[in-house]
């Protein structure tokens, strides 16, 4: 499995590179990274998770933060390069991505492959090394105020080529990415035409905000459902969740219940 996957590494690096990695003239001056691939990916028949996209507006603001793998070549992977480099070793580990660092897209992730798979994975690293994560969105808009730009079509087309190579080389089974990208037509058609096998579930962003206000209709199940997994590994990792209300997080499995249901 490992040496599939630093194939997998090789292949997407000649792939960006044919595509071009310098970033285009309203982004952060760094180059395109490919996805942190799982050294085991490939179960469940490969699962791609796509956050929104990079902000690296900190650095604008506090250059001195830079970390030393973006002034070489481990840039281009710098998601891999983050986690190998990640000393505190955190319950969720660091790939330089705040929604996967901070635990709530692996929830997720981890949710949905116990809904379809019927498995639960007992650690997150487990999980993290047998999946693909990425941003979807290549670059971060230049500036010191972080801006996401998941509803620019114009800005989103930059990263489409980048995501087809992925999308191409990992042959992934199920690709889960933010629903606001996904429901764009330039995004939806082009993936969907491209990778008919493949299917692409958009999900909402998981934070405090949306949790907090956009899902409180499901506070009645999101109760149900914590009852339900007392006890298990899932459960733990929503405990090592943090800026949320106690039971909250329930919330967003049950919206992706109602995702699935809809797919269905």
């Amino acid at each position: 499995m490992e040496r599939k996957s630093m194939s997998h590494v090789h292949n997407l690096l000649e792939a960006y590179a044919e595509v071009g990695t310098d970033p285009p003239d309203w982004a952060y001056p760094s180059h395109a990274s490919i996805p942190f691939i799982g050294k085991n990916y490939g179960r469940w028949n490969g699962v791609i998770v796509y956050a929104s996209a990079e902000n690296l507006a900190q650095y604008e603001r506090e250059p001195e933060t830079l970390p030393d793998y973006f002034n070489d070549d481990r840039i281009l992977n710098r998601h891999r390069t983050a986690f190998e480099c990640d000393s505190n070793r955190n319950f969720f580990r660091h790939v330089h991505m705040a929604p996967f660092d901070n635990g709530s897209l692996i929830v997720a992730a981890s949710y949905f492959i116990w809904r379809q798979h019927g498995e639960m994975i007992d650690e997150p690293v487990d999980l993290l090394e047998s999946i693909a994560v990425a941003n979807f969105c290549k670059y971060s808009i230049s500036g010191k105020v972080n801006k996401d730009y998941a509803g620019d079509t114009i800005k989103l087309t930059h990263s489409i080529p980048y995501v087809m190579a992925d999308v191409g080389q990992l042959q992934p089974s199920v690709v889960l990415m933010p629903n606001s990208i996904l429901k764009k037509k330039a995004v939806r058609d082009s993936v969907r035409e491209a990778f008919p096998h493949t299917s692409f579930v958009g999900i909402p962003q998981f934070n405090s905000t949306v949790v907090n206000t956009h899902l409180k209709k499901h506070a009645d199940r999101a109760a149900q459902l914590e009852v339900e997994l007392e006890g298990t590994s899932l459960a733990r990792w929503i405990d090592n969740l943090t800026g949320y209300a106690s039971g909250y997080p329930y919330r967003y499995l049950v919206e992706i219940d109602e995702v699935l249901a809809g797919s269905n």
